[in-house]
C-alpha cells in the first residue's frame, strides 16, 4: 500500500483541555500556548515522563505528546488503555482532561496466534486439550470480535481523531463501519479485513458524502464468490460516498486476488484527487480510470502496476498536464513499450520510479528521444536493472540528466534473500560525478566481496546471510570493554559459550558492515558536494560536515525508511 511514516503534530494545549482554564503554577505555563505547542515536541521521553508528574494541566500536556499515535494490538497495556478510555466515555461528566481527546492516530493491529494466546490464558485454560479444538477457535473468535467491537465503538467519542489504520484480518460488520463512519476521521486505511461480498457501506450520518481526505483499501472477500462482472458493493459503495473530497486514493488488489476480473460502470468523479495508487487490481474495462483521469483531472502523484489494463490505458490516454509524480511497480508482465509511449507523452514529470527491472537499451529509451534529453526538470528517478549489475552505458545515460536530485539505483534479484549486485562505488562515482545537484542517492540489493577465512562461504550473494567478517579483521576493536569481557568469560557453560561468541560475533560483523558503509557515503559525499543522505547496504546514513553517520541502529532490509523517504520527496517536488 502506502509508506507513510510521518509522525504526527501532536495537538495543540488548548485542544485537549476542554472548557476549563488553565491553572498550573509552573513557569511553562506563563508562556503563550503557540510558544509551548512548539516546545514540547523536542522533549525527551524521559522529560515526558517527568512533566507528567508535575500537576494536572502538565499531565494533560505530557498526553499530548505520549498518546497522539495509538496502538491497539492484544498486549496488557493497550487492554488498560482500552479500559480507561471506555471509562472516560461512560462518565461523560467526569474530568475535562481525558485521554481520548489527545489521539489523533489510532492503529488496530492484530496477530491472530498472540489473540488465542491471550484468550486462553484470560480464561484459565492451562492446555488446550482440555476444550475440544473447535470450541476453542470459536470462544477465541467470539472474544476478538468483540474486542474489535469495543474499539469501533470509541471512535465516535474521540473528538480530534485524524487517522484510522485497521490493520486486521478479521470480519468488519455494517454496525462497525457506520460506528467508524460516525467517527472524526479524514484518512481511513483497511489493510486486509474480510467482508461479506454483498456487503455496502451504510448511509453517511451526516448526508449523502462522507468527507475523507485520504482512502486506503486493501479488503478481501469471504468464501462466497462476487457475482461474475460485478465489482463489489463495498467498494463502489465507498467510492462514491467519499470521491467529491478524496485527495489520495490507494487501492490494492492482494488481499483480494482470488476474485475474478470485473468491470467498473459507476459514473463517479473526483474532482479534487490528487494522489493515486493502484495495484494489482483485476479490470475487465476501464470505468474507473476514466473515472480518475477525466479532461480537467488534477490528479499530479501516480503509481500503477503493469499486471492490469493500466497501461494499455495510459498509453492511449497521453499527455497529463497535472502530472509531476510516476511510478511503475513491479509486476510480472511486460508493458515496456506502452511505458515508454506514456513518458514520452508526458515530458514535465520530475519524479520517476520504474522498480521493474530493465534492460540497459531501455533506460536509453526513456531518458532520451530522438537523441535528445526528453526531461527538462527530471529531479528524482529510480531505476533497476535487469542485469546482476547496473551497466556503464546505463550509468553514463543517466549521468546526463543534470537535474537530478534525487537517485536510486537497484540491480539483479529484486526479492530473496541472495542478493546479487557486487556494486563497484568507485566506478559509480566516477561516471555519474557529473550530476552535482544530487542530494539523495540510494542503492538496494547491493553486497560485496569479503576476503574471509578460504573455508568459508565468501560469495557476493551470501554476504548479508553467512556475515563472513574478513580474516585478519580483531574482534576487540569492534567491541566494548564489557563485551569482551563476556567473550573472555569463565564459568560459562560449553553451550552458552558457543551461543555468546555468535552472537558477539554477528554484533561485531554488523558494527564492521555499518564502519564501511560509513565509509562508502563519506567518500560520495566528496564527490556530490550537495549530499545530505545516503542510503547503502541497507544503511541510513545522514552527511553532516562531508561526515557520513547512520542514527539507525540496525539495517533495514525490508526498505521501509527509504520508500518514506521517497514518497516525502515526491510529496515536495
Amino acid at each position: 500500500m502506502d509508506f507513510d511514516a510521518t509522525p504526527l503534530i501532536p495537538l495543540p494545549l488548548d485542544r485537549v483541555i476542554g472548557d476549563e482554564p488553565i491553572t498550573s503554577s509552573s513557569p511553562m505555563f506563563l508562556l503563550p500556548i503557540e510558544l509551548i505547542d512548539h516546545i514540547t515536541p523536542h522533549l525527551s521521553p524521559l522529560d515526558v515522563g517527568n512533566l507528567a508528574l508535575v500537576d494536572r494541566d502538565s499531565n494533560q500536556l505530557a498526553r499530548t505528546l505520549q498518546f497522539a499515535h495509538v496502538r491497539f494490538d492484544y498486549s496488557h497495556t493497550a487492554s488498560q488503555l482500552l479500559a480507561r478510555l471506555k471509562d472516560e466515555v461512560c462518565s461523560p461528566k467526569g474530568p475535562s482532561h481525558r485521554i481520548g481527546a489527545c489521539i489523533r492516530r489510532l492503529t488496530v493491529s492484530t496477530i491472530r496466534h498472540h489473540w488465542e494466546e491471550i484468550y486462553l490464558l484470560e480464561d484459565g485454560i492451562q492446555q488446550l486439550s482440555m476444550r475440544e479444538p473447535s470450541e476453542c477457535i470459536r470462544g477465541s473468535k467470539q472474544a476478538k470480535a468483540r474486542y474489535l467491537h469495543t474499539i469501533c465503538e470509541l471512535l465516535p467519542h474521540l473528538p480530534n481523531l485524524h487517522i484510522l489504520d485497521w490493520n486486521d484480518q478479521g470480519p468488519l460488520t455494517l454496525d462497525m463501519m457506520g460506528l467508524i463512519m460516525a467517527s472524526s476521521i479524514t484518512q481511513l486505511r483497511l489493510n486486509g479485513p474480510l467482508l461479506d461480498t454483498q456487503f455496502a457501506l451504510p448511509c453517511p450520518p451526516n448526508g449523502g458524502n462522507w468527507p475523507l481526505d485520504a482512502l486506503s483499501l486493501n479488503v478481501g472477500w469471504s468464501l462466497i464468490k462476487l457475482a461474475p462482472g460485478n465489482i463489489s458493493p463495498f467498494v463502489s459503495s465507498i467510492l462514491r460516498v467519499t470521491a467529491p473530497t478524496l485527495r489520495q486514493l490507494v487501492w490494492c488488489g492482494s488481499a483480494s486476488r482470488l476474485s475474478r476480473p470485473c468491470s467498473y460502470d459507476e459514473d463517479i468523479h473526483f474532482p479534487v484527487l490528487r494522489n493515486v495508487i493502484l495495484d494489482h487490481l483485476k479490470f475487465k474495462d476501464t470505468g474507473l480510470l476514466d473515472s480518475i483521469f477525466h479532461e480537467r483531472t488534477l490528479v499530479r502523484s501516480l503509481s500503477v502496476d503493469s499486471s492490469s489494463i493500466a497501461p494499455t490505458f495510459l498509453a492511449c490516454r497521453g499527455h497529463i498536464p497535472s502530472l509531476i509524480c510516476l511510478r511503475w511497480n513491479k509486476s510480472p508482465s511486460d508493458a515496456h513499450a506502452e511505458l515508454l509511449m506514456f513518458i514520452h507523452e508526458n515530458p514535465q514529470l520530475s519524479c520517476l520510479q520504474i522498480s521493474v527491472p530493465l534492460p540497459s537499451a531501455t533506460v536509453d529509451d526513456i531518458l532520451f528521444q530522438r537523441g535528445h534529453l526528453h526531461f527538462d526538470h527530471l529531479a528524482a528517478l529510480h531505476l533497476v536493472s535487469k542485469e546482476r549489475e547496473f551497466p556503464q552505458e546505463a550509468l553514463r545515460t543517466i549521468a546526463q540528466v543534470r537535474s537530478l536530485e534525487h537517485l536510486w539505483l537497484s540491480a539483479g534479484a529484486q526479492s530473496g534473500m541472495r542478493h546479487e549486485w557486487a556494486i563497484d562505488h568507485g566506478c559509480m562515482m566516477d561516471t555519474l560525478q557529473s550530476l552535482s545537484h544530487l542530494i539523495t542517492i540510494a542503492f538496494t540489493r547491493d553486497s560485496y566481496q569479503v576476503d574471509g577465512h578460504i573455508l568459508l562461504d565468501t560469495s557476493v550473494e551470501s554476504y548479508y546471510m553467512n556475515k563472513i567478517l574478513p580474516k585478519d579483521l580483531l574482534m576487540h576493536d569492534y567491541l566494548t570493554v564489557e563485551e569482551m569481557l563476556k567473550v573472555n568469560g569463565q564459568d560459562v557453560a560449553f553451550d552458552d559459550s558457543l551461543r555468546l561468541r555468535d552472537s558477539l560475533r554477528c554484533l561485531v560483523w554488523e558494527r564492521w558492515h555499518q564502519s564501511q558503509m560509513a565509509a562508502h557515503a563519506t567518500e560520495y559525499s566528496k564527490v556530490f558536494g550537495q549530499l545530505e543522505w545516503c542510503f547503502v547496504g541497507q544503511l541510513p546514513l545522514r552527511i553532516e560536515n562531508g561526515v557520513a553517520r547512520s542514527d539507525a541502529s540496525q539495517r533495514h532490509s525490508s526498505l521501509d525508511i527509504l520508500h518514506a523517504l521517497w514518497a516525502r520527496i515526491g510529496g515536495s517536488l
